[in-house]
């Protein structure tokens, strides 16, 4: 089995548990260190995020990718959904409301003649990046989290960064959102939103973007996730960051920061594929 079969098969053989962000687990003071006594898997050794480079990664070539059967789909993308935008205390989060599954977003990996379909279940973010590229850290990451038959996991991780020009129009809809849902417990109704309009158009040409087995990066910290992270930051307003900046946390706190520290890669395989120049 090479490695690519490694990646795509590991999210086969483990049932990722529902994404958690209640609980009695925090950020603060050190947090995170504590996270393992309550929920083991936080020691695990595929834990999230981790830090990312060209220079030890698996270099895949997309001549190489088409050659081996491997593509990614986009399927629905751009379809306006409706959602409930909510602050839970931990961070904020857009979760989809499907009247029919089928026309629901879905990312679809094709691999050397098999198919694995990821639906769009729900998009949330992390301030400042949880994922680290080339040494360097965004202000802002985006998890759009998917769920395929099996309740198996893929994160596609999309960065944002303030040193651009036009902010992402995207981005406009979910700052705004964020700024209704200020307090922990609130929640506004989104409307017409098309996810696409978070995706960088690297993305949609297959191409630009880290691939490898981890896990969530919140408790329970479960393991069997296949992460997608895309290395091309969208724009983010200043203006739009203090919205998240302004979050707070269930005992009425600001949630200054809510990203786990990098993890021990551990001698994982992590892919990366360029886009042709």
């Amino acid at each position: 089995m090479n490695t690519l079969e490694q990646l795509c098969f590991f999210t086969l053989l483990y049932a990722a548990a529902v994404y958690a962000h209640e609980g009695d687990w925090e950020y603060e003071n050190n947090g995170t260190a504590a996270w393992e006594d309550a929920y083991p898997e936080c020691a695990g050794a595929q834990q999230s995020p981790i830090p990312l480079s060209r220079e030890d990664a698996s270099l895949w070539e997309p001549a190489a990718q088409r050659q081996a059967g491997f593509r990614l789909h986009l399927q629905g993308y751009g379809a306006a959904q409706r959602g409930l935008f909510a602050n839970d205390g931990k961070s904020v989060a857009l979760t989809f409301n499907y009247t029919d599954v089928d026309s629901a977003p879905h990312l679809v990996i094709l691999n050397n003649g098999s198919v694995a379909s990821y639906t769009l279940t729900r998009l949330h973010f992390h301030w400042p990046s949880e994922h680290w590229i080339n040494n360097l850290r965004y202000p802002l990451e985006m998890h759009m989290v998917h769920k395929d038959y099996y309740n198996s996991t893929l994160v596609l991780s999309i960065l944002f960064t303030t040193e651009c020009g036009v902010p992402n129009t995207g981005m406009q809809t979910v700052a705004a959102a964020t700024r209704q849902v200020k307090h922990s417990g609130d929640t506004v109704p989104v409307e017409h939103f098309a996810p696409v309009s978070l995706l960088p158009p690297f993305l949609q040409r297959d191409c630009g973007y880290y691939m490898f087995a981890g896990s969530l990066t919140t408790p329970p910290c479960t393991e069997g996730v296949l992460w997608l992270v895309h290395e091309v930051p969208l724009c983010i307003g200043r203006t739009q960051l203090e919205a998240f900046r302004n979050v707070h946390k269930t005992d009425g706190g600001l949630l200054a920061a809510n990203a786990r520290p990098l993890q021990a890669v551990n001698g994982r395989p992590v892919l990366y594929l360029p886009c042709q120049r």
